[in-house]
């Protein structure tokens, strides 16, 4: 007796507990797949298989229904592949989505609302009824203090389904990139999503000694903050690519050659450590400096341009459809590996030993200790 919860990433806390209460409610004799619990789709499995297949043994499709899931093409595919085989098909609505506003052909099955107060009855009702089983008791405040903090895990994704959004203000620009890697954090797919990033030698070379200015005191913990949750998700089993450029002529124009050695010893500390999270990044490096990029897996892209001659990114660009972040993904794994080869060539060409991804550290800590070298020169060099 199978049960399919359909969900996007981003609202996997919900797919979570509905998949524990209707396990708990019939001790173990419903069996339940949610894609990003990770007993149900273990690492390194395929999930162009896995989803399929569980998707065959299902008798009940659950369709968690937000206005944000509802604009997502897989959340559709999976509906209808429940459609097509005759199994029941349940939309599950919650964020404000109402079961009489659904789309066509999902408002012409029998919806229900996790807002409604018999929610719990009429869910467990439904399913006893599928799979011939005897109505299970359940404690309904229990459920929904539940289903409450499911919600709250996942915030307010109404702007998740807006056009494209320009951001003015560096400090605005790190607010989303700390909500989205957030979210990514607790979705549940952190093992099989990618952060992708390009800077100046990363938000990882940032501290708390760093020579801002008490304006922008809040701006540097809104960057600790960002890198803390970058070293959280690659500890976690995320995969972050950085592409990371070392200290040039404009880099020291701007930020000054003691700011741009302390960066350049921090990220060479780190590189140097032992951090767990040194096990799930990828470098690669970009000598000619690199466009300011994020790709946050699947949930936003963030692109930094310039309004002028100036030092960092005046204006961010960030979108959430999922064809722009699909295509920027394939771009940028392309471009990515190309840095990589050529860094691998220049600062690991005699080495045979490690594996790729050791590889890729070691070049990038040779090319940054390289970068230092001639910043202590520059440094000491004698002005004329």
């Amino acid at each position: 007796m199978n049960v399919f919860i359909s969900h996007i990433t981003e609202e996997a806390p919900i797919a979570l507990a509905l998949k524990d209460f209707i396990a708990e409610s019939f001790l173990g004799k419903i069996s339940v797949f949610v894609s990003s619990d990770p007993k149900d789709l273990l690492i390194g499995e395929n999930w162009l298989e896995k989803i399929p297949e569980a998707m065959k043994k299902s008798k009940v499709f659950l369709i968690c229904c937000s206005p944000l899931s509802l604009t997502r093409p897989w959340i559709n595919f999976e509906a209808g592949c429940g459609w097509m085989t005759g199994e029941k098909v349940i939309p599950i609505c919650y964020l404000g989505q109402l079961k009489n506003q659904l789309p066509f052909p999902l408002i012409a099955r029998q919806a229900l609302e996790i807002e409604a107060k018999d929610f719990g009855d009429s869910l467990l009702e439904t399913l006893s009824e599928s799979f011939d089983s005897r109505k299970p008791r359940y404690d309904p405040k229990e459920l929904r203090q539940k289903l409450k903090k499911a919600i709250a895990e996942i915030g307010d994704t109404s702007s998740d389904i807006t056009s494209p959004m320009m951001i003015t203000s560096q400090k605005e620009r790190t607010k989303w990139i700390i909500k989205d890697l957030k979210k990514l954090l607790k979705s549940g797919r952190c093992r099989s999503e990618t952060v992708w990033s390009s800077a100046f030698l990363s938000t990882l070379a940032i501290g708390p000694e760093d020579p801002y200015s008490e304006e922008d005191a809040d701006y540097l913990k809104l960057l600790l903050i960002e890198k803390k949750l970058l070293l959280d998700l690659a500890r976690k089993g995320c995969n972050i690519k950085f592409i990371i450029s070392p200290a040039n002529e404009n880099h020291i124009k701007h930020a000054g050659i003691e700011y741009a050695i302390m960066r350049t010893e921090r990220i060479l500390n780190f590189l140097n450590s032992s951090d767990s999270a040194l096990e799930n990044i990828d470098w690669a490096i970009s000598e000619l400096g690199i466009k300011n990029l994020y790709i946050i897996g699947h949930i936003s892209l963030l692109e930094g341009y310039k309004k002028g001659i100036h030092h960092g990114y005046a204006l961010t660009l960030r979108q959430t459809a999922l064809d722009v972040i699909n295509i920027n993904i394939d771009v940028y794994h392309s471009f990515f590996e190309d840095l990589a080869a050529r860094g691998l060539t220049k600062w690991a060409a005699n080495i045979v030993s490690y594996n790729k991804r050791e590889l890729l550290r070691i070049a990038a800590i040779k090319c940054i200790q390289d970068s230092l070298k001639y910043l202590h020169e520059l440094k000491n060099k004698p002005k004329p």
